[in-house]
């Protein structure tokens, strides 16, 4: 009877070790896809950075264009009424144009918020299931323990 403890023991220990092997080579993994995914969002941002940074640019050259030709309006409205109106619609679109680009960046920023928050949710919830494994499994190791000295105690 007590030789079939032991081999009772002896198999929950070596279940136990498989056990925790396989949850350290998970966690490895997870944690290796966090930080994966980390690199991408950084460059992901760098690459919006980017993008509005050339949007800018544009609209910084784009701008004086613009003002030349109000100019050129300005000088021709004796002759033909209407086109400031076009040109302040022209500014207006461009504008508008600006301001869908920074709601995109916004959007953009918000998606990648997200997505961290929910890769962050199952690695805190992994961590904490895995604390609670390992205690179940001491205590259980622990009662083993404990019914093994019961039974030497009575031979």
């Amino acid at each position: 009877m007590e030789i079939a403890l032991y081999i009772s023991a002896i198999v929950a220990l070596v279940a136990l070790s498989i056990l925790v092997i396989f949850a350290i080579r998970t966690l490895t993994r997870v944690d290796s896809l966090l930080r994966e995914s980390q690199f991408l969002f950084h460059e992901t941002k760098l690459h919006i950075a980017q993008i509005s940074t050339d949007i800018t640019l544009f609209r910084k050259h784009t701008i004086p264009v613009i003002d030349d030709i109000a100019l050129v309006t300005k000088n021709i409205a004796t002759i033909t009424d209407g086109l400031q109106s076009r040109v302040d619609h022209v500014y207006d679109t461009v504008d508008d144009a600006l301001d869908v680009v920074r709601g995109a960046i916004d959007d953009v920023e918000r998606i990648k918020d997200t997505v961290v928050a929910t890769i962050d949710g199952p690695l805190n919830a992994a961590r904490g299931v895995s604390t609670g494994v390992f205690t179940a499994l001491f205590k259980g190791v622990g009662f083993i323990r404990d019914i093994i000295e019961g039974l030497k105690k009575k031979n």
